[in-house]
């Protein structure tokens, strides 16, 4: 799961984007770390369209370290 999330991020691996919100969002629930949750806070800050911020911010708010959120 890990590999296929950093794919998508990094490389625009092409994914429905029905399924874009539901991956970043386990991915940073459930496995990430300092690192990771940073470089989805950096996607969100470069993101072009709206919908792709609202799918980076939902993700990074999903969280379970509050000390993530309050950065």
């Amino acid at each position: 799961m890990l590999e296929n999330w950093k794919m998508i991020i990094l490389f625009a691996v092409s994914v429905g984007a029905d399924f874009l919100s539901t991956v970043y969002t386990y991915h940073i629930k459930h496995n990430a770390n300092q690192t990771e949750w940073d470089m989805m806070f950096n996607y969100y800050k470069i993101a072009i369209s709206p919908q792709e911020q609202t799918r980076a911010l939902v993700a990074i708010s999903s969280t379970n370290d509050r000390g993530l959120l309050n950065k």
